[in-house]
């Protein structure tokens, strides 16, 4: 089984491929998919199996078989296999391995830095305030004096007061018409 949560699935070129089949027909072919997805390229070539995947009596997916299965590969060891479910693991596949190694490589860099009490030593002083995130390397952007929320005098760590932004007041009417789903905004 793949670990892939979903696959992609072009419409318009499933449907211009499938226009043919009936109804049934187009409900095996799309079940087939998805069972050729969720194990990873290569399904068996057996009657009583596929039958099963596509929800039919083995008599009903005897009657289907040769216009759904035009629609896949054969292979030669007794598997089926499509050509775009393949080429989309493929896909997956070098973007998961790409993903990996980004994040590793992030993670390596954070290891550089020196822990104090479980807390990775930034090497800032004490009462800067953080939070402008760049989208760069360098994470996190120092908050300008005037829009700090650190009101302690000389450089000890203050109580943070929490400022609320003030919405215009037709936006704000706005607001109290529509639902809230934890109670406050």
């Amino acid at each position: 089984m793949t670990k892939l949560p979903y696959m992609p699935l072009f419409v318009d070129d499933t449907l211009a491929e499938t226009q043919h089949l009936e109804p049934h027909e187009f409900g095996a072919y799309v079940r087939l998919l998805f069972c050729l997805w969720r194990a990873g390229g290569k399904i068996p070539d057996d009657d009583r199996k596929l039958a099963r995947m596509t929800a039919m009596t083995p008599v009903r997916w005897r009657k289907i078989r040769p216009e759904v299965i035009s629609l896949f590969v054969v292979n030669g060891d007794g598997t089926i296999s499509n050509k775009r479910i393949s080429h989309e693991l493929r896909h997956a596949a070098a973007r998961s391995k790409a993903a990996k190694t980004n994040a590793n490589k992030r993670w390596a860099g954070a290891g550089k830095s020196k822990k104090t009490k479980g807390r990775i030593d930034t090497g800032a002083e004490a009462s800067q305030d953080y939070g402008f995130y760049d989208g760069s390397a360098g994470g996190l952007l120092p908050i300008p004096k005037e829009l700090s929320n650190n009101n302690s005098e000389g450089g000890g760590v203050g109580r943070r007061k929490v400022k609320r932004f003030v919405l215009p007041p037709e936006v704000e009417a706005i607001n109290r018409t529509l639902p809230s789903r934890s109670g406050n905004i």
